[in-house]
């Protein structure tokens, strides 16, 4: 199930064609790419692995497909989604309140 969740958000590697992946393969809009890419550092560096007992691929399957308007949305998806694991610890910044705090 792993392997087809990336599979399905990735493109036709350089010289295969693309009929040959499955029907769900597309490319990603940058927000899509963002909100998975926030799952993927999360799902790499949180210590919980049973990550407060959701089911975690499913979380990553509804934010690649979620159609997001704006930044906005997409940070609040991924606030959506730290929350989740009931964690007081683990905070989402956005790049201008990174900058505030570390500069």
């Amino acid at each position: 199930a792993v392997a087809a969740l990336v599979l399905c958000n990735q493109q036709a590697p350089q010289g295969l064609p693309s009929l040959l992946l499955p029907a769900c393969a597309k490319e990603l809009t940058s927000e899509q790419r963002l909100a998975v890419e926030a799952w993927k550092v999360t799902d790499r560096e949180y210590v919980d692995r049973t990550f407060s007992g959701q089911d975690w691929f499913a979380r990553r399957q509804k934010m690649a497909q979620r159609k997001y308007a704006e930044r906005t949305d997409t940070y609040d998806e991924i606030r959506e989604m730290l929350a989740s694991l009931g964690d007081r610890y683990t905070r989402f910044l956005t790049p201008a309140m990174y900058d505030a705090l570390f500069s």
